[in-house]
C-alpha cells in the first residue's frame, strides 16, 4: 500500500489529472522514496512551538541547510509562523497523528498536526502548508481534511477542529468553517484510486508507464 504524508496528498490533489498521473507514476517507480523538501521546517516548527529552541537558534539551524532554495523556504515559513502568532497567541500542545486507508486498500494518508493550538476555547490540529507550486487547491484540501474528522472523532479527547495553515497567504483555512466537504473528499479518493488501478493494470498487461503522454512533474 502506499502511502502519503498530508502534505504530499494535498500536492497531489491539489494537481490537474495528468499531472496526478505522472504524480503517482513516480509514486509507483522503484526507486528512492522522494525527497522531502519541507522535512526539515516540520521539525523547526515542532521545536519553535514546543518551545524546545528559540527563533535565533532556529534561524541559526537553518543557515546550516545545504540547497539555497530549500533553505529560503524555511526562513520564510518560520518567518511567516512567528508574525501568524502574534495575532495567534492560543496555547500551543501536540496531537496525534489519524491514517485514513482508501477503500480499496490502495493507499493511505497520514495526517500528522503540525501542532494543536487552542483559538478561543478550541483547540484546533494545525497541517502547515508551505508549497509554492501547485497552489493550494481548498475546495480539494477541505475534502481531504474531511476524511480525518471521524477517526478523531472516535478518540479520547479529540481536536475540535482541523485546519491547514496556509504560510504563503498567513491564512488559517478551518474545516468547520466551511459546508461538509465529505463526498467531495470520498470522490478525489476513488479518483486516486481509479488512477492507481489504472497504471497497474497497464503494468501488467505490458504497457510501458513511457507510452502515455504525461505532464511534467511540479517540484514540491
Amino acid at each position: 500500500m502506499t502511502t502519503f504524508g498530508i502534505s504530499a496528498y494535498l500536492k497531489l490533489v491539489s494537481l490537474a489529472p495528468n499531472a496526478q498521473k505522472s504524480e503517482i507514476n513516480k509514486r509507483l517507480s522503484p526507486k528512492d522514496s522522494p525527497y522531502d523538501y519541507h522535512r526539515r521546517l516540520k521539525q523547526l516548527i515542532r521545536q519553535l512551538t514546543n518551545n524546545r529552541r528559540t527563533l535565533p537558534e532556529i534561524l541559526t539551524d537553518i543557515l546550516t541547510i545545504k540547497n539555497p532554495p530549500e533553505r529560503q523556504s524555511a526562513t520564510d515559513g518560520i518567518k511567516k509562523l512567528v508574525e501568524w502568532r502574534k495575532s495567534n497567541p492560543g496555547r500551543i500542545s501536540q496531537t496525534n497523528s489519524a491514517i485514513y486507508r482508501s477503500p480499496n486498500q490502495i493507499f493511505s494518508v497520514n495526517f500528522t498536526p503540525d501542532f494543536l493550538i487552542d483559538l478561543a476555547g478550541e483547540k484546533v490540529a494545525v497541517h502547515v502548508w508551505n508549497t509554492k507550486k501547485p497552489r493550494l487547491d481548498l475546495r480539494m484540501s477541505f475534502g481531504a481534511l474531511s476524511l480525518f474528522r471521524a477517526l478523531y472523532a472516535n478518540r479520547e479527547d479529540p481536536p475540535h477542529d482541523l485546519a491547514i495553515l496556509n504560510l504563503r497567504d498567513s491564512t488559517l483555512h478551518r474545516l468547520a468553517g466551511v459546508a461538509d466537504h465529505s463526498a467531495i473528499g470520498l470522490s478525489t479518493v476513488a479518483s486516486v484510486e481509479s488512477i492507481f488501478q489504472q497504471i497497474i493494470a497497464d503494468s501488467r498487461s505490458g504497457i510501458s508507464r513511457t507510452e502515455h503522454p504525461q505532464a511534467p512533474s511540479i517540484p514540491l
